[in-house]
């Protein structure tokens, strides 16, 4: 972005770790990291604390390199703790282990970076990276209105240098929309801001006596034509003013009770805080046009699909814990059916589950000569491909349904002395398509496994290939540099190369119409194309790390590449415009799905969450957080109700997905068997009157026969019912006492 300033860190360190620290300098400033540390940038003899927590202040971030020279240091405590005071992110590098008992409380709670072993410091740099630039636009107006606060406060609190205006105005916006990771604001931050509003609000006032005293004297001189043009005017003006103060008002109230929930959530309270956030968002159910209308809060979503995960087993279907293999999980997908999932894993077997019935695995593959890298269902459910990264590839028929009780192995492929790289099913189920380091593919049919066509122009390893969605075309991405179209029937090539910057290719994949292509690159670019002609529609820029894949939404009008630098982005896939930068994961993203029906989209990422965004709307509306290492991999099923995700942790893990808010407000209320009773509604400033719901019943919000009402503690009374019921009349009654 023009004009922004680069990324400021901050290096605390022993002396004794200087060499590590100035590489990790050099490192960071050669990716255009603004990075300082005390040893270039404190004059000798200064006063170190006062210089330090200068340094300190203007930093976005701060990077601890851990070692035993470090946690035992004076200055270095002390630069943690200032650091924690001005509520700045934190990120420590382990370049020489620690005892965790040694470990000071304000690093020992975070997630630590590790660059101690030999060849670790790549990966590990590679990783801090990424996590510096996650949230920066937030982090830096943290640091940029910290820095004025201080100035503030060292200059007496001279209102000259308080906020005003504009900056007034978005300054209170950032603070009430914090990103989820994002580090809390000091007191000072609050402060700044209140006393600006108050200033504002004082000279706002000043200037409304000077017009009353002017209007006063135009009065006086006999103008009152004046007023009479004027009135209209001002009685459109206050409507108009109300209105946007009732928002307003209702807009606070979302985000009180939002912030109430979160916080009651994290204290163990999951059922108080459901039905606090519920208050916090529309309902489109209520026969009340306000609650209607009410404003939508994205935040209130988050916590309410959290709310309802803490609630989780009074779902049907929903937040399990598949648990069965002894290493990292490497791949997902659903039955046709969606009654069944399957799992490959770096442990060198796949298992078949029950989605409902999941306790345990029914059936497992074994005997692979290397990790899973492939294992699934063809479309019409009669065939299983297991494929592992090295040895035989197996085809297995399934004989007679769900579950499978003994499946049928069709074929066994040998093994190559190449590592295979990709492997798919055709849409059609006819054909599967292999892909390997030697720069070949294979197309085989799925009857017996036999070879189609052998797929060899490629110079170099194969990292996808794809089926169009008629199953007529293959496309293949390549380390040589190029993508080339293929027939899946004769393997002969019928479209390509298409050629990209001088870097590696990552992926291709076919729009769902057959008519584009997108490509994506190790430079942090990705390209669309036109399929029959080979032409450059657009580039995709904006990337800061390499372009893992792309993925087109299913009516094909929109895309979603994913990277390495945290930050998937939504792309209309007519213009190659940039709708969306989806900011929430804090490490790089490794997969992502679209619902069927493309309304929401789900991204898993190394920061050990999952996300669910609204792809319209660009908005984060759940963090499916319960892994406790890498989330890997997502499928979602054909109904779109359900995502599996996989991970490093050995798991994998079931959770419901909402098409639209609406769908998960109502799920939320099919949970709750006591809604908030009216001192609790009293104490959170709530009115008296409880929703339509808790009287009806969740689900029979349209029902009109009171007798099939199923009413939620504690409005199951009668005089509940009738007071419900004259309500619904247009009666103006009062609440049972």
């Amino acid at each position: 972005m023009k004009g922004r300033r680069a990324t400021r860190v901050f290096i605390s360190y022993s002396r004794k770790d200087l060499p590590f620290a100035i590489r990790l300098l050099s490192a960071l400033k050669k990716e255009a990291f603004d990075a300082y540390l005390d040893k270039e940038d404190i004059a000798p003899g200064e006063p170190w604390r006062e210089r330090l927590g200068r340094l300190i202040l203007s930093a976005d971030n701060v990077v601890f390199v851990v070692s035993p020279d470090a946690v035992a240091s004076e200055i270095c405590a002390w630069e943690v703790s200032e650091s924690e005071r001005l509520a700045k992110r934190i990120w420590p590098i382990v370049w020489r282990r620690v005892e965790d008992a040694r470990v000071p409380a304000g690093l020992s709670r975070l997630n630590y970076i590790f660059a101690d072993e030999e060849g670790a410091f790549d990966t590990a740099f590679r990783i801090l990276c990424q996590a510096l630039e996650s949230d920066m636009d937030w982090i830096r107006e943290h640091t940029r209105l910290g820095e004025l606060a201080a100035r503030w406060r060292e200059r007496n609190r001279a209102s000259a240098l308080l906020l005003r205006g504009s900056d007034l105005t978005s300054a209170e916006a950032w603070s009430a929309r914090p990103p989820r990771e994002a580090p809390e604001l000091t007191d000072l931050h609050r402060a700044f801001i209140a006393f600006s509003r108050r200033s504002s609000t004082r000279r706002r006032r000043a200037a409304f006596s000077v017009a009353a005293a002017s209007i006063a004297v135009i009065a006086g001189i006999g103008t009152l034509a004046y007023f009479n043009s004027q009135e209209a005017q001002k009685q459109e003006r206050v409507a108009s003013m109300r209105a946007g103060e009732t928002l307003q008002a209702r807009l606070q109230v979302s985000e009180r009770l939002t912030e109430s929930a979160d916080k009651i959530l994290v204290a163990g309270d999951a059922n108080l805080a459901l039905l606090l956030v519920l208050e916090a968002l529309p309902d489109s159910d209520s026969r009340d046009p306000a609650r209607q209308n009410w404003p939508y809060v994205s935040a209130a979503e988050v916590v309410l699909y959290r709310a309802l995960q803490a609630r989780a087993e009074r779902l049907a279907v929903g937040f399990s814990i598949l648990a069965a293999h002894e290493q990292a999980l490497t791949s997902v997908a659903f039955s046709p059916d969606d009654s069944n999932l399957i799992l490959g894993s770096a442990d060198k077997t796949a298992s078949l589950w029950n989605v409902i019935v999941n306790a345990a695995p029914y059936y497992r593959f074994t005997d692979a000569e290397g990790g899973i890298l492939y294992a699934a269902f063809n479309r019409d459910a009669n065939r299983i491909l297991i494929a592992p990264a090295f040895g035989p590839v197996r085809l297995f028929q399934n004989q007679g349904g769900f579950p499978l009780v003994t499946p049928k192995l069709v074929s066994e492929m040998q093994g190559r002395d190449v590592h295979l790289r990709y492997a798919e099913f055709s849409p059609d189920s006819k054909r599967f398509v292999l892909s390997f380091d030697d720069g070949t593919a294979q197309i085989r049919e799925t009857v017996a496994g036999a070879t189609i066509a052998t797929l060899n122009e490629h110079s170099n390893a194969i990292w996808t290939a794809r089926f169009s969605s008629d199953g007529r075309w293959v496309v293949t991405a390549s380390s040589d540099g190029t993508a080339r179209i293929w027939s899946s029937t004769t393997g002969r090539p019928s479209g390509g190369p298409f050629e990209g910057p001088q870097t590696y290719f990552a992926s291709a994949r076919f729009s769902p119409d057959g008519t584009q292509i997108v490509t994506t690159y190790s430079d942090g670019s990705a390209r669309l194309w036109e399929a029959r002609s080979g032409k450059l529609i657009a580039e995709l820029k904006g990337h800061k790390r390499d372009v893992r894949d792309a993925l087109f939404s299913p009516d094909g009008s929109t895309l979603v590449t994913i990277s390495f630098d945290a930050i998937p982005r939504i792309w209309d896939a007519a213009s190659g415009k940039l709708l969306h930068e989806l900011r929430g994961h804090r490490l790089s993203v490794n997969g992502a799905a679209f619902t069927p029906g493309g309304g929401r989209l789900v991204t898993v990422s190394t920061d050990q969450t999952a996300r669910v965004w609204d792809v319209k709307t660009g908005r984060e509306v759940a963090v499916l957080k319960g892994h406790d290492a890498a989330v890997r991999g997502v499928a979602i099923n054909r109904e779109g109700t359900t995502a599996a995700t996989i991970s490093d942790d050995k798991t994998a893990r079931l959770w419901p997905i909402f098409a639209v808010t609406d769908d998960l407000v109502r799920a939320a209320r099919r949970t709750v068997s006591v809604c908030l009773a009216g001192s609790q509604r009293l104490q959170f400033s709530l009115p008296r009157e409880p929703p339509r719901w808790c009287i009806t019943g969740a689900g029979y919000e349209n029902e009109v026969d009171p007798a099939k009402w199923k009413a939620v503690r504690p409005y199951v009374s009668q005089a509940w019912k009738d007071w419900r019921m004259a309500k619904d009349r247009g009666e103006d009654v009062a609440t049972p006492e």
